[in-house]
């Protein structure tokens, strides 16, 4: 009798673990799907590749987020006939740093097709201004590691602003890395 009373507790046992297993299955599931909808729509913010490859014919994109969403970005715009191009590391990883990007996509939009900003610096100190605005506010260190580069191809110039990421120049067969201050964007 104990023995089967012990069997019948395993029994028991074995099959709420089951339904466990089934809750948790379906909750993974659910929690996954939502994340893939994120990441269509973080992905429907990022710059056609069509566009970036008309602007600079020999350049590529290199995005490999760590997670299905990412705190990592690259951005494009073209305006007043200046190409401009950013590539940005946010704060956090996973849905947070997905998070912070579509908040720093949106204010890179803001800086250069709203404000008409168009020197980096400025578009970085716009950027920097509006997150410590709307996220920290409460002194977190919320922002983004990045360059943005600006190329005017009438006068065939270049200017740039980096925050904690060198921008690396080929020329020649030689690589140069250039100046970046050791400053996020953000509150730092």
């Amino acid at each position: 009798d104990e023995i089967e009373a012990q069997r019948d507790e395993i029994e028991a046992q074995r099959d709420k673990l089951g339904e466990q297993n089934h809750i948790l299955a379906e909750q993974k599931k659910e929690i996954t799907d939502s994340i893939n909808y994120a990441k269509r729509i973080q992905q429907a913010l990022l710059p056609e590749l069509e566009s970036i490859k008309s602007a600079l014919p020999n350049s590529f994109v290199y995005y490999v987020p760590k997670d299905i969403v990412s705190g990592d970005f690259y951005w494009y715009g073209n305006k007043n006939g200046f190409k401009i191009f950013a590539v940005v590391d946010c704060t956090g990883h996973g849905v947070p740093g997905a998070f912070m990007s579509l908040l720093n996509i949106s204010f890179l939009n803001e800086a250069i097709n709203e404000k008409q900003l168009l020197k980096p610096n400025e578009v970085f100190n716009h950027v920097r201004k509006r997150l410590i605005e709307n996220v920290s506010q409460d002194g977190g260190q919320d922002g983004m590691d990045g360059i943005l580069v600006c190329f005017d191809k009438e006068r065939k110039q270049i200017s740039y602003s980096a925050a904690h990421n060198k921008p690396i120049v080929i020329r020649d067969g030689q690589m140069l890395e250039m100046h970046c201050d050791k400053m996020p964007v953000g509150q730092g």
